[in-house]
């Protein structure tokens, strides 16, 4: 929990979101209140991570793990959790860019909702760090793809 290994158990109501929790969180422990707090779920299996967005469910997270997992929740103060908004010209195309030029944060969050969230897939591309089973990271390259629909037998 923010730069330290303090361990907590919490009452988590059924309906927290990972914005509510992390709130609570920062109350109960006399944080500085930010928006930046947020959740990161470490997958013990996967020796995988990724922060949870303000709206999920932690319960519905929790259940998909299953019983003795070793997974946990981390909350952290992410300074670049809104970075993408503030400073769009790191992460996006100089077309998408022609588009937000000297809009206000409101209108940024628009064009990057109906851009790049809404019921087509996003374009991807970098570099995707991840910790192999002897715990040592390997970096990889990831590039656009999109994949419409499907099925599993």
């Amino acid at each position: 929990m923010a730069g330290g290994s303090l361990i907590k158990t919490v009452r988590v109501e059924r309906s927290f979101s990972a914005w509510d929790l992390c709130l609570s969180l920062v109350l109960k422990n006399n944080l500085p209140l930010s928006g930046n707090w947020t959740l990161v779920e470490h997958l013990e299996h996967a020796n995988t991570e990724r922060t949870l967005e303000d709206h999920e469910i932690v319960m519905k997270v929790y259940k998909s793990w299953g019983g003795n997992s070793g997974n946990k929740l981390c909350l952290v103060n992410d300074e670049k959790k809104w970075q993408f908004l503030e400073h769009p010209e790191i992460f996006f195309s100089e077309k998408l860019l022609d588009r937000v030029r000297g809009a206000s944060r409101d209108q940024i969050e628009e064009v990057l909702t109906q851009e790049y969230f809404s019921d087509k897939a996003p374009p991807i591309e970098g570099y995707l760090h991840f910790k192999d089973l002897k715990h040592s990271w390997t970096r990889k390259i990831f590039f656009t793809a999109f994949i419409w629909s499907l099925l599993l037998h």
